[in-house]
């Protein structure tokens, strides 16, 4: 009896000490905490244009040779090589952004966290909204343009996270 007393006693200490140790998230970890799914959804976006990319240059190879064939697979190749190299850039930086907050993450109060991240959810679907509320002729570049305005400069911080310690 009185070693589970002893163990029930150094238990609620052991929870009394652990949380205490929460700590407030900093800006950074705000900061790394919205970026993590905008660039999540950038890469789900590149995988997606890299497919479509991919099924053009196929049926492209089912067409007769001809000049405008060989201009249309070489410019089809160069965006895609393009998308791949802008999917490989945002690995890294969502890689990084995930080494820096998930071990700091046990130790960190989980609400700030959790709105940084909710917010940047909802800044992608304002953003997703916009952009399928625009006329579907080619999406109107104009209105995408002015659909990512208010967002831009928050998701463009986000895939150069200089404010990460390395």
């Amino acid at each position: 009896m009185r070693e589970l007393i002893l163990c029930t006693a150094l238990l609620a200490t052991s929870v009394t000490v652990h949380s205490q140790q929460m700590q407030a998230p900093t800006d950074s970890d705000l900061r790394t905490a919205y970026c993590i799914p905008v660039v999540q959804n950038f890469l789900s976006i590149a995988r997606s244009q890299i497919d479509s990319e991919d099924e053009y240059i196929i049926t492209l190879h089912s067409q007769p040779d001809s000049p405008q064939r060989a201009a249309a697979e070489q410019a089809a190749t160069k965006l895609r090589d393009d998308f791949i190299q802008g999917f490989k850039a945002a690995q890294s930086v969502l890689h990084r952004l995930q080494a820096y907050l998930i071990p700091r993450e046990q130790y960190l109060e989980p609400m700030g966290l959790m709105v940084a991240s909710n917010r940047g959810k909802a800044d992608i679907k304002e953003g997703d909204d916009c952009v399928h509320a625009c006329p579907t002729d080619q999406r109107a570049p104009e209105c995408v343009v002015a659909c990512s305005n208010p967002t831009k400069e928050r998701f463009m911080g986000c895939f150069k996270p200089t404010w990460l310690p390395f």
